[in-house]
């Protein structure tokens, strides 16, 4: 499911109203009733996302026992409104394209935040979702689909700890 973000004003912000995050723990909730696991994309780093924005993802996430998450940083690819946008208010830092692979570089100036603390965070997210408290608190939680959603969760855990 791409959530995106816990944060309706980053929804809002971008034009995805149409993502209620009031309604994202009752969608989760049916989904699980139905005996479906949940892989929810999020992506951090929009202008109304502050240092919390880590902490109290990871607590929504953990509280509904979604499964699986994959994390992004929120990068303006050239070509679209959000790269226009950002390159007109002076926060575009590099122009080296090998940069804007969401997930290793930040290549923006973060509006609430330093580049370090949004990368810090991320890395953050990562390593402490997948973290085997987490993996079993979650799983423990919502048991839905274990065959493939621990073997998952050891793999990303594996890759989050590489670095």
């Amino acid at each position: 499911m791409g959530l995106e973000s816990i944060s309706q004003l980053s929804m809002d912000s971008v034009r995805k109203g149409f993502n209620r995050v009031e309604d994202y723990s009752r969608i989760v909730d049916r989904i699980h009733a139905h005996g479906i696991a949940v892989q929810a994309g999020i992506v951090f780093g929009f202008d109304s996302d502050t240092p919390e924005i880590f902490k109290d993802t990871l607590q929504f996430l953990e509280e509904t026992g979604i499964q699986n998450a994959t994390f992004n940083i929120l990068t303006p690819y050239p070509g679209t409104p959000l790269f226009r946008r950002l390159e007109v208010e002076g926060r575009i830092l590099t122009r080296d394209w090998r940069k804007y692979n969401g997930r290793i570089d930040v290549v923006f100036q973060p509006k609430q935040m330093t580049v370090a603390e949004l990368l810090a965070g991320f890395r953050y997210v990562n390593e402490r979702f997948y973290s085997l408290r987490s993996v079993a608190r979650r799983l423990w939680q919502s048991p839905i689909q274990l065959w493939w959603t621990l073997p998952l969760n050891l793999a990303y855990a594996v890759c989050s700890a590489k670095g």
